[in-house]
């Protein structure tokens, strides 16, 4: 039985080890976001307005596999299996190890930016990620099942953010992106001129941005959007 004191740790530790890692990774995006630079990040609590999930049948399919499949796979596999293999100290390094491989996807989703940005990125995503994998080793020394409590509560917190934030959204001012492809098969109007190096950047931007974030980032950081243009959502 876990008395109250434990129980108290436990939320402090939540706090310093998993929730402030991973707000100083989201204020980091967001200031990469905000700069015009389209950076990606996994799915997760903090970023899962990335994701589009159009239907309750991806929803049921995103929670099985996210919320249900992913947290009983990774807890055994880097948790529990080393622990009852190695011991305690073990399972401490392997969740180091469980933060250095989701990093794996901060790389292969971001090979569109410098590589001085990539480096930044990826090393505070390993850093905060390692964290939340000593917090997760920290709740199995006490007990097994509290990783995988914990996991499958933020990975339905996730999934379902997702599905709410991808629902329309009412604003009083509509604001649009023309298809990439219309921008460029358009011809100039009399008296403009063609930007091939600004207004060629843009285009290229909203296009990354388009197949990677979805409407909901596109509208919430106003990132290439302009009057009266318009964008279907992949």
């Amino acid at each position: 039985m876990i008395d109250a004191s434990t129980i108290f740790q436990i939320m402090i530790l939540y706090v310093f080890l998993d929730l402030l890692p991973n707000i100083i990774v989201y204020k980091y995006w967001e200031r990469l976001v905000k700069r015009g630079v389209p950076a990606v990040l996994p799915f997760s609590i903090f970023f899962s307005y990335q994701v589009t999930i159009p239907d309750v049948r991806n929803l049921v399919a995103l929670l099985l596999e996210i919320a249900i499949l992913a947290p009983f796979t990774e807890e055994s596999t880097f948790r529990v299996a080393p622990y009852i293999v190695a011991g305690q100290a073990f399972m401490f390094v392997s969740s180091v190890a469980w933060g250095v491989v989701h990093t794996q996807k901060v790389i292969t989703s971001n090979r569109h930016l410098d590589a001085k940005t990539l480096f930044s990125l990826s090393s505070i995503y390993a850093f905060a990620m390692a964290l939340t994998g000593i917090y997760y080793a920290y709740l199995a020394s006490i007990m097994l099942l509290l990783p995988y409590i914990f996991h499958i509560i933020h990975n339905t917190v996730a999934v379902i953010n997702a599905y709410l934030q991808a629902r329309p959204k009412k604003t009083k001012q509509k604001k649009y992106i023309k298809e990439a492809g219309e921008q460029k098969a358009a011809t100039p109007q009399q008296g403009e001129t063609t930007k091939e190096g600004g207004e060629g950047a843009e285009v290229t931007l909203v296009d990354v941005m388009k197949r990677r974030w979805g409407t909901y980032s596109l509208q919430r950081y106003t990132i290439g959007l302009r009057d009266n243009e318009y964008v279907e959502v992949i």
